[in-house]
């Protein structure tokens, strides 16, 4: 069966939706934050891919998320709505083939800063940064993809570095930087892999290093664990995670027993903060799969696995965790009452010292911003 990615492709030649990342923060060796306090505030955006707008919320561990705002977007289909790790910037590469940037305030306000509007060849999929935030990496076009690269000026300003780089036939393809900021691993959706490619001091792209099979069809969103030992990749069509273990140069090896199975449609997933947990939103499935990551790599589904997700048969799409890393945060659609189409939530997990996920209800934050897919959240301490 296809996947709404696949449908939504066919039927309006758009794809990936409204996309963001968990920025980063320093983090002790319990996995706790060495930057924010176990209940400190922090900023929650939530984006609807066929929705016009950035829904900006304040919340903490112990407090429902508070509506601070919604900032108009341009109605062209912002397919990727991502922070930059120092949490100043939002950068949303839209429909319209700009790229758009907007200063994050303290308070979680979002303010357009057209005049640092960049320019991209094609349409958009998704987007990453290097670790010190100098550079980013978009990736654009739905079939024969390439990877733009930015510079970034001190005031947001994306400006391009060398000419974009070919992936050859690669679909729908999803990048992510490596921590130590060397390699630069894209996904491809239709040949079931990810590819590496070598970084240079000056952000621009290298040779194709390696290309290793996921398995399974639909490789999407490549995530590693904070300390870069292991690289692990959903596979959207195989209801399963591919899992690499990666070598001091970058090289990937398969995690004896990969894929590792999940639920129907496995989405954005989220390491713990110490690296010792794995989350995986089920969109077809309505759950979360969470594993115990072994130093191996392999991945140990936890007792009581999956979680149940949201209530009245939400579709989960992306886990962040909060700064403490004692709260997950799910983004889903909700399905709409008769014919309308779905909308919008963000749903509560406590994680458990074990690593399991308790749901809470009583902060559920629903929307009207309108189908989540893919990056649909972010949060920023």
């Amino acid at each position: 069966m296809p996947s709404r990615r696949l449908m939504v492709a066919a039927g309006a030649m758009m794809t990936l939706l409204a996309s963001a990342t968990l920025s980063s923060t320093a983090v002790a060796a319990d996995g706790t934050s060495t930057t924010a306090g176990a209940d400190s505030t922090y900023r929650i955006f939530l984006h609807g891919f066929l929705s016009d707008g950035i829904d900006s919320y304040t919340a903490s561990d112990s407090t429902k998320p508070q509506f601070v705002q919604t900032t108009k977007g341009t109605g062209s289909g912002d397919w990727a709505v991502v922070p930059s790790p120092n949490g100043k910037f939002m950068y949303a590469p839209g429909g319209d083939k700009k790229l758009r940037v907007y200063s994050i305030g303290a308070d979680g306000r979002l303010t357009a800063l057209p005049q640092a509007t960049g320019t991209l060849s094609d349409m958009p999929v998704d987007m990453a940064f290097s670790p010190d935030g100098k550079y980013g990496y978009v990736t654009v076009g739905l079939l024969n993809s390439k990877v733009e690269v930015f510079a970034f000026q001190p005031d947001g300003t994306p400006v391009p570095v060398d000419a974009p780089k070919s992936l050859g036939s690669a679909t729908l393809a999803m990048p992510t930087v490596s921590p130590d900021g060397r390699n630069l691993y894209v996904t491809n959706y239709g040949a079931k892999q990810v590819m590496r490619y070598a970084l240079r001091s000056d952000g621009t792209i290298g040779g194709l290093q390696e290309t290793e099979s996921t398995t399974d069809l639909g490789a999407i969103f490549a995530t590693f664990t904070p300390d870069g030992r292991h690289l692990y990749v959903a596979n959207e069509m195989g209801a399963d995670v591919a899992a690499f273990n990666v070598a001091a140069d970058g090289s990937l090896t398969p995690v004896p027993g990969s894929p590792f199975k999940a639920g129907n449609l496995p989405h954005a997933m989220v390491p713990s903060h110490d690296g010792k947990y794995l989350y995986v939103p089920n969109t077809g499935s309505n759950s979360i799969s969470a594993y115990a990551i072994q130093d191996d790599g392999v991945l140990k589904e936890l007792p009581g696995s999956p979680f149940a997700g949201g209530p009245d048969g939400t579709a989960p799409e992306m886990a962040v965790l909060s700064p403490s890393g004692k709260v997950l945060w799910d983004a889903d659609s909700v399905p709409a009452d008769g014919f309308g189409l779905p909308t919008v939530a963000l749903h509560k997990f406590d994680v458990r010292p074990d690593g399991s996920l308790v749901r809470d209800d009583s902060a559920t934050v629903k929307t009207d911003k309108v189908f989540a897919d893919g990056r649909g959240t972010s949060l920023i301490p």
